[in-house]
């Protein structure tokens, strides 16, 4: 299950970063694609990532390029990790705020 909350500046995300949720994720994200300014989403209650959930946020990060960049809030080391083994640190680093 994931879920998505805006708290404060923030875009909290709760839950599986996992294919099977994705199409929720992108839902609840579409309506920041064009949105001014830095989008911070804070992944401190992510509990569980796989390779489509990674590819997502860079997919995400690219897509808003034109109108602003994302910032990756309150990493979780495994997340951080997985990041960086599967080289989307490196992609992800130029669209990053």
């Amino acid at each position: 299950m994931l879920t998505c909350e805006r708290q404060g500046g923030a875009i909290a995300i709760r839950g599986e970063l996992q294919v099977q949720f994705l199409e929720s994720l992108k839902e609840y994200l579409l309506p920041e694609l064009n949105a001014p300014g830095v989008v911070v989403l804070d992944l401190s209650a992510v509990t569980g990532v796989d390779l489509a959930g990674l590819q997502f946020l860079l997919a995400f990060a690219q897509s808003r390029r034109k109108h602003g960049a994302i910032q990756l809030a309150n990493l979780p080391t495994a997340m951080n990790k997985a990041l960086a083994l599967s080289g989307i640190d490196q992609r992800l680093r130029p669209v990053l705020g």
